[in-house]
């Protein structure tokens, strides 16, 4: 092709014995290769490559001959500073006039966050009846949006009588290990719904986990788009409420409480922030902050809100949110890997701070086990 385009001086076939390595003659050949085509010069014979002079290592080293400080900032920490900053910006005002126009501006702004546009007008709210594959559970399916279906387990025969107490059920991790204590909690006349969300459960993407972080690429994509996995998750919820009420298996006016396990409790603190229907959130094991000054070690990422911070503040202060009209329980389980009861009451204060101010009757509870 080269010679019948008349330009066959333009390739040359060089062979190099170099095992599997860019060796020196591989790097000498293609020196002079570039600097004939690219700057113009020579033939395109190889360049000899100039002797690699070493340096001493004292001399690269960012803290040479002893001077690197007895402390470091790493980019987690860092990154602690730069949230207690932005919290410390959000606290909650003492007036109760003051407090209730900061808390309907909060709400505002975190709904503007997760509200990225479905029309659920176009949203079917037919169900797909099935047969669980685990337990004696049964089971429906529903279009949470269009080519996404959420899938929700029960035990009572749908025809049942409707219990005036409705539980959904959420968790991020495999639904034998997530929902089993949870379950045990739930009263007998109450009538509960396991809600598998996107991306999680058995629908969980493979491959999601990168080095410590779960749900890697998931929460990436969210973010990415503007859609982050939080606002999808609590978007779930709220269409789960609707198909509920749609198909008459639950009052048009019955409100939901929310019992989660795990990190799914910062999904529910927000959905007991932003959705009407949402009466209150027992949440166990539950995240009661999202600051740290380590990497998220086996953590969600997706629970995290970009921006968060500024726009509402930490854990204690989306719970504030909903302290006026709705109930939080945090529930701890047991000591191993759990949070000293104390730093949990510590942090609490701000959404504590609302119900002082507001004089409000609902509660913000820590329990842990046995009590």
């Amino acid at each position: 092709l080269y010679d019948v385009l008349n330009v066959a001086g333009n390739v040359r076939h060089v062979v190099v014995d170099s095992g599997h390595d860019y060796n020196q003659p591989m790097r000498e050949a293609m020196y002079g290769w570039m600097t004939r085509f690219l700057k113009g010069e020579g033939d395109g014979s190889p360049i000899a490559e100039p002797e690699i002079e070493t340096r001493a290592p004292e001399s690269v080293r960012c803290y040479p001959n002893g001077t690197r400080p007895k402390d470091h900032v790493t980019v987690p920490m860092f990154a602690e500073q730069l949230a207690k900053y932005a919290i410390g910006r959000q606290e909650f005002d003492d007036h109760e006039m003051a407090l209730r126009t900061d808390l309907n501006t909060r709400t505002k702004q975190l709904a503007d966050e997760l509200d990225y546009g479905v029309n659920t007008a176009a949203l079917s709210n037919e169900i797909k009846l099935g047969i669980d594959s685990v337990g004696t559970k049964l089971s429906f399916s529903f279009e949470s949006e269009p080519g996404l279906d959420v899938v929700v387990r029960y035990r009572e025969d749908i025809s049942d009588e409707k219990s005036e107490a409705v539980v959904l059920l959420i968790s991020l991790v495999d639904r034998k290990e997530g929902h089993d204590k949870a379950i045990a909690d739930i009263p007998d006349k109450a009538r509960y719904y396991e809600v598998q969300l996107r991306a999680t459960g058995s629908a969980f993407p493979r491959g999601d986990v990168i080095s410590r972080a779960v749900g890697h690429n998931s929460f990436q994509w969210g973010a990415f788009i503007g859609r982050p996995l939080l606002a999808q998750w609590v978007f779930d919820l709220r269409r789960t409420i609707e198909v509920l009420k749609a198909q008459d298996l639950i009052g048009k006016e019955s409100g939901v409480s929310i019992l989660s396990t795990g990190e799914a409790g910062v999904i529910a603190f927000t959905a007991n922030a932003l959705i009407k229907d949402v009466q209150g959130v027992v949440a166990i094991d539950a995240p009661y902050t999202l600051v740290r000054g380590t990497p998220y070690e086996k953590s969600h990422v997706g629970v995290i809100l970009p921006n968060m911070f500024n726009i509402v503040g930490d854990i204690p202060h989306l719970i504030g949110i909903s302290v006026q009209d709705k109930d939080t329980v945090l529930l701890y389980t047991s000591e191993d890997g759990n949070p000293n009861a104390d730093e949990v009451s510590e942090a609490l204060k701000p959404a504590l701070k609302v119900k002082e101010v507001l004089k409000s009757l609902n509660d913000v509870l820590l329990l842990t086990q046995g009590e």
